[in-house]
């Protein structure tokens, strides 16, 4: 039987060549293909090895294995509801022993305090640092309004406004010590998130009651910048919520400048105003008075836990035993807010004391005219109420009071 004869393939040498033995019908194609082929798979071969030495040299501790898909699906949050009554009945602290200075600030709330340029800010804000830091009632009030004794709590005054050399002419007493829980930061924050980082850091490490003085806000954001605000109120109740949840209160103060307004004219619209003003769970003014440079005011424009009085609270500066405000007296505004000046100027006008004007009996309104006092009198003697009076009249219903208050104490109406 005839053998077919069998063909022999030998791929040798570089670049590669091809020897054949025997017969074969693709002898002369595959002389052609075969080092195509192999010419190919020697290039990508070394080209895939020197990506891989590349990137062992540049990630020495990356493994041959394969990756696997390290991506994982965002954790879904979870959010708890719950009935109002069950929010009512939760065991809780009444908010009469959460006062710090009275009805201005309690545990955990945010107060905003602002005035215009050289009113006292800075005086009035180390007061109450102070004072809360020695465990002292609030000197800003009445022994009546202050109804609680306060503990000893640690405070953080962030101090953008006194230099060293301010804070020892103001505060350097050598017979006076001021309470340790009192720290004092004089850092320089070039934004929101570094002013956070450091009372994170002082929260963390007291963990405890701790209040946090920003004086002034005016000094570390933009006026106009809503997200810095959004950030500022984010930060805040993070720092509150994580406080609140292991036991203990974080109070914030913060002092910030009124707005410019024209010469002469006082404004109550303070500094980022149509942002900051849903931080507040209390805005107070403080104002210059009629009564001297020494005499101020405060005006409660927002208390969410206490309701705001009519009248505004006097405060007098005080040097000893260092500088600060204390409550003087309780008056209607227009007591003792700064009289509005005339066009006619005088070379020497007379000074307004304190005194003289808190003693001085106000005179009667001039929007109360003798026959409008005749039908205030009548209305009265009828039993009609002030509310009703006062409409019938077309004048307030404070001026109605005042008025009949007055009549009582001329005699002219029975009491």
């Amino acid at each position: 039987m005839e053998q077919k004869e069998r063909c022999k393939l030998s791929i040798r040498a570089f670049p590669p060549r091809i020897d054949y033995e025997g017969t074969s019908p693709f002898k002369d194609t595959s002389k052609l293909i075969l080092p195509f082929i192999a010419v190919a798979g020697l290039y990508y071969f070394f080209k895939n090895k020197g990506k891989h030495d590349r990137k062992r040299k540049f990630n020495p501790g990356s493994s041959d294995k394969p990756k696997q898909d390290t991506h994982e699906p965002p954790p879904q949050q979870s959010f708890e509801v719950e009935t109002l009554n069950e929010a009512c009945h939760k065991p809780h602290t009444d908010v009469s022993e959460l006062q710090m200075c009275g009805e201005l600030l309690s545990k955990g709330d945010t107060m905003i305090l602002f005035s215009p340029d050289g009113e006292g800010k800075s005086t009035l804000a180390a007061g109450i640092c102070i004072d809360i830091a020695s465990g002292a009632k609030t000197k800003l009030l009445p022994e009546s309004m202050v109804l609680h004794e306060n503990k000893q709590e640690y405070v953080l005054w962030l101090d953008e406004e006194l230099n060293y050399y301010d804070m020892r002419q103001r505060y350097g007493l050598d017979n006076y010590r001021f309470p340790d829980k009192l720290y004092r930061s004089t850092s320089i924050f070039s934004s929101v998130d570094e002013m956070f980082a450091c009372i994170e850091k002082f929260v963390d490490e007291k963990k405890s009651d701790v209040t946090i003085c920003i004086d002034n806000l005016s000094a570390i954001m933009p006026p106009n910048s809503a997200n810095a605000f959004i950030e500022l109120f984010k930060k805040q109740k993070m720092i509150k919520d994580k406080a609140m949840s292991n036991g203990y209160h974080v109070t914030f103060i913060i002092i910030t400048h009124s707005k410019k307004t024209e010469s002469g004219r006082v404004s109550e619209d303070f500094y980022g105003s149509s942002y900051i003003g849903n931080l507040s769970s209390t805005r107070i003014a403080l104002l210059p008075t009629r009564l001297g440079k020494d005499y101020k005011m405060l005006k409660v424009q927002k208390n969410r836990k206490f309701a705001v009085r009519d009248e505004v609270i006097v405060i007098k500066r005080v040097t000893t035993p260092y500088l600060h405000f204390e409550y003087f007296d309780m008056r209607p505004e227009d007591e003792v807010a700064p009289i509005k000046q005339k066009a006619v100027k005088t070379d020497n006008p007379a000074p307004v004391s304190a005194s003289s004007v808190l003693s001085h009996k106000k005179a009667p309104n001039q929007k109360v005219t003798p026959d409008k006092e005749e039908k205030i009198m009548a209305m009265y003697s009828k039993g009609m109420r002030q509310n009703t009076i006062a409409k019938k009249l077309n004048i307030s219903a404070k001026t109605v009071h005042r008025t009949l208050t007055r009549l009582k104490k001329e005699g002219r109406i029975s009491a």
